[in-house]
């Protein structure tokens, strides 16, 4: 009991023979802005939509399911845009576009900041599943419609072939090769 009514006794002298200085003042050169700020968006490459050129497989992880009307692998349809410069995935810009991403191994199309379509192109991603079986990275657009449900006759539209299956569509003409791509759009889309 002495040691505390003696470490008090000491505290409260400093304390009474410590002048008092006055608080000094701080003036501000402007107004504080309090609204959020948005964190700056990370620099991205630019490449050409036909360079030949694939996304990367930095930081992608296999396997990567195909859920129709979903997603497929970490990318989700309505996922925001913060939210893949948030995936750990690379990203890539297409020149003259403010809409077309390659998200690592993916093609994505926003629309509003969103995701409205996600293409995945076998060939190159080669551990695609759907339904828990894998899709062999060499396959067809036959092949593809066998794998996906309710798939339709192949159609030839300007830009390619194209099958159209319960909430997805696979599609010939990758961006490295001519392979097939499997493509999952936003029902808007």
């Amino acid at each position: 009991m002495k040691n505390i009514s003696l470490i008090l006794s000491v505290f409260l002298t400093l304390a009474a023979c410590t002048p008092n200085k006055p608080t000094p003042e701080i003036t501000l050169k402007s107004e504080p802005n309090l609204e959020p700020t948005k964190p700056a968006e990370p620099e991205m490459e630019t490449v050409d939509y036909f360079s030949g050129k694939n996304g990367s497989l930095e930081g992608f992880t296999c396997p990567s399911i195909v859920v129709p009307g979903v997603g497929i692998g970490s990318i989700v349809l309505n996922m925001p845009k913060g939210n893949l410069l948030q995936s750990g995935l690379k990203i890539k810009q297409f020149k003259n576009s403010t809409e077309d991403f390659l998200v690592g191994p993916f093609l994505v199309t926003l629309a509003n900041d969103k995701v409205v379509q996600i293409e995945a192109e076998p060939a190159f991603i080669q551990c695609l599943e759907y339904a828990g079986k894998p899709i062999p990275a060499n396959s067809t657009i036959e092949q593809l419609q066998k794998i996906f449900p309710h798939c339709k006759k192949l159609e030839s539209r300007r830009g390619g072939n194209v099958s159209a299956c319960d909430k997805i569509e696979i599609r010939q003409g990758g961006l490295a090769t001519n392979s097939p791509l499997i493509s999952i759009s936003s029902p808007q889309q």
